[in-house]
């Protein structure tokens, strides 16, 4: 009796409920397929971009590193570094080049390689010294390493450049207390 008298009696606020219904399952179905579309995409690159340097066809160190971050996306740290490092004999880009060798850096850390990290973090500060990434990035190795004098330096020079960074000032603050400085 209860059921007769809410959804036949009150067929507004059925319609009402069904309308909302529909249009939940939309949006969710909408924001799937999206998803699903750029997964997609991302694989077809990676296929593409495998199957050209493969083939070593008019390969561009841009596709080295495309491959390279695909990888990296994936976790697959060894092969990520294979195509970084090609991509850095064609690079003449400065820019590029630093980000290139912060993202090896990236992959050796990962990997708990902290001396082949350092030397590629140091390498991206040697040609970005204002990158305020590679910065925070050589600073945390030195700070999983206890080397807490040699993160606090990193991430104050980090804070130098970027006094709005939030990931800075919230490491630089809480590194300054462990090592004690005023």
């Amino acid at each position: 009796m209860f059921l007769r008298t809410l959804f036949i009696d009150n067929s507004f606020y059925l319609f009402f409920y069904l309308v909302l219904i529909t249009g939940l399952f939309l949006i969710l179905f909408s924001s799937t397929f999206k998803q699903l579309q750029t997964t997609i995409k991302r694989e077809q690159n990676f296929n593409n971009l495998q199957t050209l340097i493969q083939n070593q066809k008019k390969v561009t160190f841009e596709n080295y590193v495309e491959l390279a971050n695909l990888l990296l996306n994936r976790k697959l740290y060894i092969q990520a570094i294979k195509y970084f490092k090609l991509a850095i004999y064609d690079c003449d880009d400065l820019l590029l080049l630093g980000n290139i060798y912060n993202n090896i850096g990236y992959c050796y850390f990962k990997q708990k390689n902290f001396s082949e990290a350092k030397l590629f973090y140091n390498e991206a500060i040697l040609y970005l010294p204002d990158y305020v990434v590679a910065l925070n990035n050589l600073a945390y190795l030195f700070e999983q390493e206890k080397d807490y004098q040699n993160a606090y330096v990193f991430y104050n020079k980090s804070y130098q450049f970027d006094k709005s960074n939030t990931i800075t000032i919230k490491q630089y603050q809480r590194i300054k207390k462990i090592v004690n400085v005023v």
